[in-house]
């Protein structure tokens, strides 16, 4: 099964909001957010959270051969530990836009694998993961991790993230 399951099947879902959702050991994922044909699912916050364990993915997102034209759109992840998923940690297949996944644990200091470059938890392509956060969510001091190629953009990111200490 899964955790939360987000399926539009003949409308709009807009402006839903997880705060600190623990999603886990499910057999799927622990959240899909997916839609029809001439639907939309617009405006999914995660904030924080622990997303471990599940079979398929932590968060999966997914707009089915097709169904091009079901639009999944602003989706966002942060803070969140996603760690010890099986297959991805975030996925977006055929995403309408890219998914924001920054400022996340990955379960390895190095980043998610995947697409990313380290050998935390899996992100596919359309998912900016970029900067991750170097330990679970509230360690301190925090450290930060950046994709050497992904630009400068990305550093300052980190940098407006630190708190004193960090």
């Amino acid at each position: 099964g899964f955790g939360v399951c987000i399926w539009e099947w003949s409308g709009t879902s807009s402006n839903l909001v997880f705060n600190n959702p623990t999603l886990m050991n499910n057999a799927n994922d622990g959240l899909l957010i997916g839609s029809q044909h001439g639907c939309t699912v617009s405006g999914v916050t995660v904030n924080g959270g622990t997303i471990s364990g599940n079979g398929r993915g932590g968060i999966f997102i997914y707009r089915a051969p097709g169904w091009a034209d079901g639009v999944i759109e602003d989706v966002s992840i942060t803070q969140a530990n996603i760690s010890g998923n099986v297959g991805w940690g975030v996925a977006a297949i055929m995403p309408y836009e890219t998914v924001i996944a920054e400022f996340n644990w990955w379960g390895a200091r190095d980043g998610p694998s995947g697409e990313g470059p380290g050998s935390g938890d899996a992100v596919s392509s359309g998912v900016d993961y970029c900067p991750w956060l170097g330990a679970t969510p509230g360690t301190s001091p925090m450290t930060y991790g950046v994709d050497p190629t992904s630009g400068p953009g990305d550093v300052a990111e980190a940098i407006a993230q630190m708190e004193p200490g960090d």
